[in-house]
């Protein structure tokens, strides 16, 4: 049972909660943006949004950016920019080892499996709507945390939001940060360090109305909660909130009869709070352990929910709560008729947030692929224990547009219901990425922030103007040669060397030695756990101790492109062992060792530094392993059929091929093993429709 509750634990530092609606002088821009994780009405839902009912790696994808570093926060959106918060190691290795040391003790169940403080920069990005390139990025604070995060989580699962005029970061016990919109810093505050259960981390946003800030300081120490002048960060309030533990569920700012409250969901009491005031309105127990879900609000009714050791959603009547408090003035404490309108307790979430659409609440069991629809009006089940097809965990929260939900599970398959009374599945789609941070709907778009790339999902991707630009960009193209096994000694090729030699190319895309069936579960378990257990992938050290953590570092995407098959394989050592013991060849294979010996005599009396990599990257290397490879190309490509020298580069080709027609317009290195190089330039000079980029440059000084 240790693996289950890893899993739940996991779950934690996943919810990158809500926000509450601002009142904006531009309440048309307000209505057509995202400001905040839930969107403009706090409930998962755009009014004006109809994103695309399809997509793909090659369908209605307007742009697929890199995004350095780590970080769950949903994208925000307002006008024509989007705002992304990321954690960026300041020491790669450091932070590698630290996350090796969480998924070893994963792998050993050990409890807690969490990855330990190494030095972050807690970074704020804008990125330009029409195209993701970036148009202004801050360092908010550079720091050590002072705690540990599970080892799937961040150190940056809050998201931003933003009120049409300042843009507030918030980082935890990091920081709270806030900015105009061109990036100018205006104030930040620190409000002291969390003490989360088990270090699983952070990941509650603050909540806005007009220019008051307030967040939520739920922990295993003192915990309360603040307000804070939007304009200045100069505290207004702080209520102490005595008896509860870590949550991770942002409050809900909503007005009632010409107050307004602030509701926050709780382990022990879920309360309301006057905004003005900080005081006490009204408090329920009910919600299981570990609150996460964020709250929802219609028509004066506020929805609450929760789905770890218990089940429990409910619907408080705040004007039967209003009711309850007594003469003296004290909060009353709600029950089931008494300020609870209705309760419901089977299949209800664990880490995403309820959805509200209309009058229709939708929610997942847990935080697996159930679904359940409700009537919030009176609780009446509409349908439940129906299944998202091709979906199994489900971080994300729901988002709904057009009379369609959209729900977006971890492994990248994304379903898409019709918004009604019952179940109806109208598409399944999938990007090659993992996704636990929130959509956000603006328009045509759907924006998804993945663990590495932020994507635009659009209506009309070829009329975006960056679409065109990247149609119209050639295809930045280089080759990088590896000796696999041999970084791991090399003194002037070695794995370091690798690792600077990537981050200076900086790619888009990088094509790797590794075959496309052998992936799938290399990218989910190094997606899950930083472990690479494949054992043709764990052959080659350059993919396992540094591609792998440059990707979750840098962002690009990886493509396999090894054509090689064991079936491959078993068929060249068969054809090989009868070249070599079958009679009727005799003739030929003593001619082919003549020829070998050859070659390797005139080889060894001209050596190389092939350790030296300005070597291998010249054309004096290449002629030589063209020579070198020679007589077993000529002799045997034909006779050992797909295994062939010729055959095997055709193949890999074809997939090197595939994977620049996927990505046009983008930066895309080739990392292969050296002796395959040769082939691959010979083949990519002659086009046209690519440029080629000298890889020496990025090479170590030599």
């Amino acid at each position: 049972m240790i693996k289950h509750a890893a899993a739940v634990a996991l779950a934690l530092v996943f919810s990158v909660t809500a926000v509450t609606p601002v009142i904006f002088a531009d309440d048309s821009k307000y209505q057509t943006s995202w400001p905040q994780w839930r969107g403009p009405g706090v409930n998962g839902v755009s009014p004006n949004g109809d994103p695309p009912l399809h997509w793909s790696e090659t369908q209605n994808v307007a742009f697929k950016v890199p995004i350095p570093g780590r970080g769950l926060a949903s994208p925000i959106v307002w006008g024509d920019r989007i705002f992304l918060l990321t954690a960026v190691s300041a020491d790669d290795n450091a932070y590698a080892a630290s996350q090796q040391a969480a998924a070893e003790k994963l792998e050993r169940q050990e409890w807690p499996p969490s990855v330990e403080p190494v030095k972050q920069r807690f970074v704020v990005m804008a990125l330009a709507r029409d195209d993701g390139r970036i148009l202004w990025q801050r360092t908010a604070v550079e720091r050590k945390p002072h705690e540990s995060h599970y080892i799937t989580s961040s150190w940056a699962s809050a998201s931003p939001l933003t009120d049409g005029k300042r843009l507030f970061a918030f980082f935890g016990s990091n920081g709270l940060f806030a900015y105009d919109l061109d990036g100018n810093l205006l104030w930040q505050r620190d409000l002291g360090d969390m003490e989360t259960r088990s270090g699983f981390g952070e990941g509650a946003s603050p909540a806005i109305h007009g220019d008051t800030l307030v967040i939520n300081w739920d922990h295993e120490g003192d915990s309360f909660i603040v307000a804070l002048d939007a304009k200045t960060g100069d505290e207004r309030w702080r209520t102490e909130r005595p008896g509860e533990v870590t949550s991770w569920s942002t409050p809900l700012i909503v007005e009632h009869d010409g107050q307004m409250q602030v509701v926050v969901p709780a382990t022990g009491y879920s309360r309301g709070y006057s905004l003005a005031t900080g005081e006490e309105l009204w408090r329920a127990s009910g919600m299981t352990v570990n609150s996460i879900p964020a709250p929802v609000h219609r028509q004066g009714v506020v929805y609450l929910g929760s789905g770890y050791r218990g089940n429990m959603v409910q619907a408080i009547d705040l004007a039967a709560a209003s009711e309850e408090v007594n003469s003296e003035g004290a909060s009353g404490e709600l029950t089931l008729g008494k300020g609870i309108r209705w309760q419901h307790e089977r299949h209800t979430p664990y880490v995403p947030s309820l959805l509200l659409d209309d009058h229709r609440l939708y929610f997942v069991k847990h935080f697996k692929n159930i679904v359940t629809g409700l009537d919030a009006r009176s609780g009446e089940v509409l349908f439940t224990e129906k299944r998202l097809p091709g979906i199994s965990n489900v971080y994300s929260s729901p988002v709904a547009a057009a009379g369609r939900l959209y729900f977006v599970g971890r492994d990248g398959n994304a379903v898409v219901l019709k918004s009604g009374d019952a179940f109806e599945v109208l598409a399944e789609n999938r990007l090659d990425e993992s996704f636990d941070a929130s959509p956000a709907i603006s328009g045509g778009d759907l924006f998804l922030r993945g663990h590495h790339h932020l994507y635009r999902i659009s209506r009309n991707p070829s009329a975006v103007t960056g679409q065109a630009g990247l149609e119209s960009k050639k295809t930045q193209v280089a080759v990088l040669g590896m000796i696999h096994s041999d970084h791991r000694t090399s003194p002037t090729w070695g794995l370091d060397q690798v690792r600077n030699t990537i981050r200076r190319f900086d790619p888009d895309v990088v094509c790797a030695e590794i075959p496309p069936s052998h992936w799938p579960s290399t990218l989910a378990i190094w997606n899950e756990r930083a472990v690479v257990e494949d054992s043709r992938v764990k052959r080659f050290p350059e993919y396992t101790d540094a591609l792998l953590p440059l990707m979750t570092e840098m962002g690009f995407s990886v493509e396999p492109c090894a054509a090689w098959t064991e079936e491959m394989a078993a068929e060249r050592r068969a054809r090989l062992d009868l070249f070599e013991k079958d009679r009727a060849q005799a003739e030929r294979h003593a001619e082919y060792e003549r020829r070998n010996a050859e070659v390797e005599a005139r080889l060894a009396a001209d050596p190389i530094d092939e350790d030296d990599p300005r070597v291998i990257h010249s054309a004096l290397y290449d002629a030589r392993i063209e020579e070198s490879l020679g007589p077993y190309d000529e002799m045997l490509n034909d006779w050992i059929g797909a295994g062939g020298w010729t055959n095997i580069n055709r193949a890999h080709y074809a997939l090197i091929d595939r994977t620049i027609e996927k990505h046009r317009g983008k930066r895309i290195l080739i990392t292969f093993g050296a002796g395959h190089k040769y082939w691959f330039l010979r083949q990519l000079s002659d086009r046209d429709d690519i440029e080629m980029v000298d890889i020496t440059p990025f090479l170590p000084p030599g």
